[in-house]
């Protein structure tokens, strides 16, 4: 970054949303930090968005990759296949997000300066990003300071600019070059949900950090959740507006996170008790819960 020869790419992963990535992409081509290149992954969209890409011109511009999938293989190979495509292609810092992440025009250059600023302070980065609003300045993700264990929930929450988290969904996340090399491209089989966190274990367990910063701003749509008391705390979990079929990869990816992690057999506990009681909370409890029972037995056996 502090070579202005250093070249970035956006990575955006859609599918059946073209009137959504056309305000993302928008808004990409508008940054006051000119991107290199835009690595569009569709995943095998039958909305008409190829049509939708050439009717509009993106086909044309020369910054706008354009890979169409044959099959959809979910954000999670799309993101595999977005940064394979990227670190492939010599890329030195690849800017990760959804085609619902709409960013706004300073974006890509706030993340650039707090990068910058937490490097001065010989800080060990392994992912900068930008705090997602949806509305009225809340976040549409909770986010946990790694160090306090404080809990953000709006932007008036940040007394500071940049923090230390523990997580970060790939909604506006910045990745160097080098530290892709060392930890690997996200894990495609996953196909939706955790791939992002799991992502972020190998960060944290390679001894680097997860930041966030609150001028890089990206508007998201909320992230639908309960709100649940569980051991003394509060914490989300997915709603009824989910289908039922998407808790298997729920259940699912998370056994793969605990074992390929070895957090311990208390994370087990901890997730039963979670699906226990968010299934008192959301309909079609009979039919999650054959969902996220066959999640849980193909985490452990597959």
């Amino acid at each position: 970054m502090e070579n202005k020869k250093e070249k970035i790419a956006a990575v955006v992963v859609t599918y059946n949303r073209k009137e959504l990535l056309k305000e993302c992409l928008e808004a990409l081509l508008s940054q006051t930090y000119p991107l290199d290149s835009i690595i569009l992954i569709d995943n095998a969209s039958t909305d008409g968005t190829p049509e939708f890409l050439k009717e509009n011109g993106y086909l044309d511009n020369p910054k706008i990759d354009y890979v169409r999938l044959l099959e959809n293989i979910g954000g999670a190979g799309g993101f595999y296949e977005g940064v394979k495509r990227g670190y492939e292609k010599g890329y030195d810092w690849l800017w990760l997000m959804d085609d619902d992440a709409i960013v706004q025009k300073n974006t890509l250059e706030e993340l650039i300066k707090a990068y910058l600023t937490l490097k001065k302070n010989n800080e060990k980065i392994g992912m900068i990003g930008s705090v997602a609003i949806a509305n009225n300045n809340n976040l549409s993700w909770v986010l946990y300071c790694n160090e306090k264990r404080r809990v953000y929930r709006n932007l008036q929450d940040f007394e500071e600019e940049t923090v230390e988290v523990d997580f970060l969904p790939f909604l506006s996340v910045l990745i160097e070059r080098d530290v892709i090399k060392k930890i690997g491209y996200p894990d495609k089989k996953f196909f939706i949900w955790g791939d992002d966190l799991e992502y972020c274990y190998r960060i944290i367990k390679n001894q680097m950090k997860i930041f966030v910063t609150k001028k890089g701003i990206v508007r998201h749509p909320l992230a639908i959740g309960i709100e649940i008391s569980f051991l003394k705390k509060k914490v989300f979990v997915k709603s009824s507006s989910q289908p039922p079929w998407k808790d298997y990869y729920d259940a699912r990816n998370y056994i793969f996170i605990i074992k390929k992690h070895k957090l311990g057999i208390g994370k087990y506990f901890r997730f039963g008790g979670l699906i226990i009681l968010s299934l008192f909370k959301r309909d079609q409890k009979f039919k999650r819960a054959r969902y996220y029972l066959k999640g849980i037995i193909d985490g452990f056996f597959k």
